[in-house]
């Protein structure tokens, strides 16, 4: 059961970290696009 439980949240902390990975590209490129719009203007 102790194993189970370690693989368990292991996977549980790369889910984590795969979802915290895509959502700072997401916020880079929302920025990104922000700069390119204020420097059209």
């Amino acid at each position: 059961g102790y194993l189970l439980t370690f693989m368990g949240s292991r996977f549980y902390w790369i889910s984590v970290a795969i979802f915290f990975a895509a959502l700072t590209v997401v916020y880079e490129n929302k920025k990104k696009d922000k700069l390119r719009k204020g420097g059209e203007k």
